[in-house]
């Protein structure tokens, strides 16, 4: 099987709710840096934070764009998003 360097990602963020993972799908294709947002509500995150083992109830979103445009995302969801330290993968 060959391996292809596809121009399209997908990229992941997680958001405390589907207000926010809206808001910041709206600016991302308001700036046209996305094609499609998929918010997908319901996600159980379990993760390390200040020592503690942390539990929240968070919104995943999927991002489909193209991979020249991951770093201006990452500004662009940093920005506005309330998180200290968001995430944001692909």
């Amino acid at each position: 099987m060959e391996k292809h360097d596809s121009p399209f990602i997908v990229v992941y963020v997680t958001t405390p709710s589907k207000e926010v993972a809206e808001k910041i799908s709206y600016v991302l294709l308001e700036e046209k840096l996305v094609s499609c947002v998929n918010v997908i509500p319901g996600i159980l995150s379990l993760y390390h934070w200040k020592g503690e083992i942390a539990k929240d109830n968070e919104v995943l979103m999927m991002i489909k764009t193209k991979k020249h445009l991951f770093d201006e995302i990452v500004k662009l969801v940093k920005s506005n998003h309330p998180y200290e330290i968001p995430e944001v993968k692909i």
